[in-house]
């Protein structure tokens, strides 16, 4: 009598090598993607992170430019609001980056009515250098080297950043626009325009 043998013939196990081999690739190019979708998801949430944090930052100092501590006391004394302060709020350019691309104010930290240089300078500003934006130091002008990055050129690519004043009798309205994108993924960028009032006073 004949035994009937079980296992695989070597058709059987072609077939579900290939099988196998299949869906080892499927699940290696599912994995891969999946992967690439996360690097472009953390790039997206570092960047918006970044523009979140210069937005405030702009926001937060550019609200100071032109406060004065003497400001109530001046006025009724001589009937004039004092404009020590308001009146070094101006906009310029670096070298060859586009007009309004620097923004210099001062801003009375310990609200003694003088601008001063010591302990901290209070002659501030922004400005948009070779794709990073810096910050003012020391008092410099829009045209002096020695200003300090406040975005990192080697992770963001600060591609606009210009500023336009709108000056009123008690206020002037700075608008702020605002465009960065990723340095190694140049598809990934973000756009921010606001505006920032300041009170004379």
């Amino acid at each position: 009598m004949l035994k009937i043998q079980a296992g695989f013939n070597l058709s059987g196990m072609l077939i579900s090598m290939a099988t196998g081999l299949t869906l080892i690739a499927t699940s290696a190019s599912l994995i891969a993607s999946v992967k690439n979708s996360q690097q472009r998801q953390t790039s997206a949430l570092l960047l918006e992170d970044e523009m979140v944090r210069v937005t405030s930052l702009l926001r937060q100092q550019l609200r100071e430019s032109g406060k004065t501590g003497n400001y109530l006391q001046t006025l009724i004394q001589s009937g004039n609001p004092d404009t020590t302060f308001t009146s070094k709020l101006a906009s310029g350019a670096y070298g060859n980056e586009p007009a309004g691309s620097c923004i210099i104010y001062a801003s009375d930290l310990n609200l003694n009515g003088v601008i001063d240089s010591q302990p901290v300078n209070e002659r501030r500003g922004f400005r948009l250098r070779g794709k990073a934006l810096e910050t003012r130091i020391n008092g410099r002008t829009c045209t002096q080297s020695g200003w300090q990055d406040i975005t990192d050129p080697n992770f963001v690519i600060v591609s606009q950043f210009t500023v336009s004043l709108d000056r009123k009798l008690q206020t002037t309205d700075i608008t702020v626009s605002l465009a960065m994108g990723l340095k190694t993924a140049s598809d990934i960028s973000r756009q921010n325009t606001f505006i920032v009032t300041v009170y004379h006073d």
